[in-house]
């Protein structure tokens, strides 16, 4: 039996359709700017003025979030647009995956393990070396065109991640959201 599609899924997909080409990076300069926000409030060198595009991003997406919802991440995120093709991809593989419940329980948890080291070692220590650590980060580098002109950053941790929640988010979706941060059902 064929599943019909609602009259909201064909609105969130043009949204999504929207938002993955025209704010791409989105996320990632959120991401980006927390960090920022919480480092220079680490290390002493905190200035309105010079902080004052990453608060108004910030708060501006806490109050879309506050008013509506999960409605940046179900229709706005470009990485959550991206999860949400290739699970639609994952659907047309002949076999299907299933994490045992223990396994989910655990993947569930991980997340914060993940948030903490990015908090804590990332943010608040800079641990950046040579490497890029966020998914978030290749995948802005990927999804503007001049970023193709070399695959060397798939081979950072970041990369290797990144194509982590790609394999998984054909199989699980909203693979990232589920085992990579706040979304837990």
């Amino acid at each position: 039996m064929k599943k019909k599609i609602s009259p909201v899924q064909i609105v969130r997909a043009v949204i999504q359709l929207i938002a993955f080409i025209t704010v791409p990076a989105l996320f990632i300069t959120l991401f980006s700017s927390t960090g920022g926000l919480i480092t220079s409030i680490a290390d002493g060198s905190f200035v309105l003025l010079d902080n004052l595009g990453r608060l108004v991003l910030i708060l501006g997406v806490f109050l879309i979030t506050l008013v509506w919802g999960r409605f940046f991440c179900g229709f706005i995120c470009s990485f959550g647009a991206m999860q949400d093709l290739l699970n639609f991809i994952g659907k047309l593989i002949p076999f299907k995956v299933k994490i045992p419940e223990k396994a989910d329980k655990w993947l569930k948890l991980l997340k914060y393990a993940v948030l903490a080291f990015v908090a804590v070692g990332v943010w608040g220590f800079s641990v950046t070396g040579d490497t890029v650590w966020s998914p978030w980060t290749v995948f802005g580098i990927y999804t503007s065109l001049s970023g193709w002109s070399s695959l060397k950053y798939f081979l950072t941790l970041g990369g290797a991640l990144l194509l982590l929640i790609i394999i998984g988010s054909l199989f699980i979706e909203r693979f990232f959201c589920r085992y990579g941060r706040g979304q837990t059902s």
